[in-house]
């Protein structure tokens, strides 16, 4: 199963045109620059756009916050300046954004980089992306967990090699599970990154489970100075693997849900 549904050409159009007219916050993550914080901005409309000479290929969006500082006032990372942005022209990102209540994700060029001292602002120009994606909403309720696990992450390398990591689980169903992780771990990943994962339902239980799975999300962990990373299961042909844990995993839940009548297993609303 995709962790999430791609748009088609003329409702990515539409979608992007109604978040430039509501000015929704845009979170970019470069992936030149490795440890930074996304960089916060918003999308303004074609006819402003207009006013920097732009073609319709690209999207326009204005820096509104150098940093997540607000969000994790305790955490190292470095604030943005001047010379870092101007680095960025001709390197990939990627974007997200909610509108309606939806999260919407696309990877993009940034193409240009503006900055007028004067009004100080910076602008960035991306190239227009042709599709979107809709994150899917989750399929079962996640259970939080009193005590928290430790969760074994690996991923490929560019050179073919085989990275790791570790993090802490959150909370999970028999679809996906969130896990905190450290800032230079989560630098490394990008949104649906394929990855292996380890874990036990709990630090008593010995049984550990392995999945197939994709990254879906990273989110600051308020003032912890860590980053969530939200994680689905893949299954299906070449995921086998992951169909013999599932098994497992749904018999732990299962038994959870039956200690514990405030929690219902079903769709979530």
């Amino acid at each position: 199963m995709s962790y999430a549904i791609d748009l088609s050409e003329r409702q990515s159009v539409r979608t992007l045109e109604q978040a430039a007219r509501h000015g929704v916050e845009v979170r970019l993550h470069p992936r030149s620059q490795q440890g930074y914080p996304p960089i916060l901005c918003h999308l303004i409309t074609d006819d402003q756009s207009k006013t920097f000479g732009l073609p319709r290929s690209f999207l326009v969006v204005v820096v509104t916050q150098a940093s997540d500082q607000t969000e994790m006032p305790e955490a190292p990372e470095p604030l943005w300046d001047r010379e870092d942005y101007l680095s960025l022209a001709g390197t990939y990102c990627d974007a997200e954004f909610q509108l309606s209540g939806h999260h919407y994700l696309f990877s993009t060029d940034v193409a240009n980089v503006e900055i007028d001292a004067e009004q100080e602002r910076v602008v960035f120009w991306l190239t227009r992306p042709a599709i979107i994606q809709v994150a899917q909403r989750r399929a079962y309720r996640r259970i939080r967990l009193a005590q928290s696990s430790q969760v074994n992450l690996k991923w490929a390398e560019d050179d073919h090699g085989m990275s790791s990591g570790i993090g802490w689980l959150c909370n999970i169903s028999k679809a996906g599970l969130a896990c905190r992780t450290e800032p230079p771990i989560a630098d490394r990943l990008c949104i649906g990154e394929p990855l292996q994962v380890e874990f036990a339902f709990s630090p008593e239980t010995p049984e550990r489970f392995q999945f197939d799975a994709v990254l879906c999300s990273k989110t600051p962990a308020g003032t912890q100075g860590k980053i969530i990373l939200g994680i689905q299961f893949l299954f299906g042909p070449g995921h086998e693997s992951s169909a013999r844990s599932a098994e497992a995993l749904k018999r732990h839940l299962a038994d959870w849900y039956a200690r514990i009548p405030s929690y219902r297993e079903g769709s979530e609303t």
